[in-house]
């Protein structure tokens, strides 16, 4: 499902209760790091409503794959919605990982929804995760969920995250431990 919105460049992929559950799992003040940001309609949201907040967006922009056909992000489109509290990281979540210590109150996962690529971004991101944070990871068991769900449910086998809440298809992961 899309959302075209008024004065936005592009579209958001979320509906509005899992904006709403997004929003609400980042602190006034917290750090959130959004993997797959396609035209930055959601990030946008999200700043507009923590604008106390920092958000950091990756995407690689790059072109549509065979399992993926149509979700290309948009970096022009991003670029026009952006907000002062949100930056860019072009590239692949590795690539941001590779290079970033920074610990975010939430990671939100929603970038290539392969089987693969969303383990690896899984596995990628949970490390960047302060303690006491939380991974939300959208599309779980929708439209290309079960790639996501697989690995979803691999990373969850093999970790000490566990899913502890869900809106829609936006599942929420903690530590099993809370920490």
């Amino acid at each position: 499902m899309t959302r075209e919105l008024d004065g936005m460049a592009g579209c958001s992929l979320v509906n509005e209760k899992e904006l709403a559950f997004l929003i609400g799992n980042l602190p006034e003040d917290g750090l959130m790091l959004e993997i797959g940001t396609y035209h930055g309609v959601t990030a946008t949201e999200v700043a507009d409503a923590r604008p106390k907040a920092r958000l950091v967006c990756v995407d690689p922009f790059i072109a549509d794959t065979p399992d993926t056909p149509g979700m290309i992000g948009n970096q022009s489109h991003w670029r026009l919605n952006a907000r002062d509290n949100m930056r860019l990281f072009v590239g692949t979540a590795r690539e941001f990982a590779l290079q970033n210590d920074i610990l975010f109150d939430v990671g939100f996962i929603d970038g290539n929804h392969a089987y693969e690529a969303c383990l690896d971004d899984l596995r990628c991101c949970s490390p960047l995760v302060k303690p006491g944070g939380v991974l939300l990871v959208h599309d779980f068991g929708r439209v290309h969920g079960d790639r996501v769900e697989k690995a979803v449910v691999e990373f969850i086998d093999d970790s000490v995250w566990e899913i502890k809440g869900k809106a829609w298809t936006l599942i929420r992961l903690r530590r099993e431990n809370g920490v």
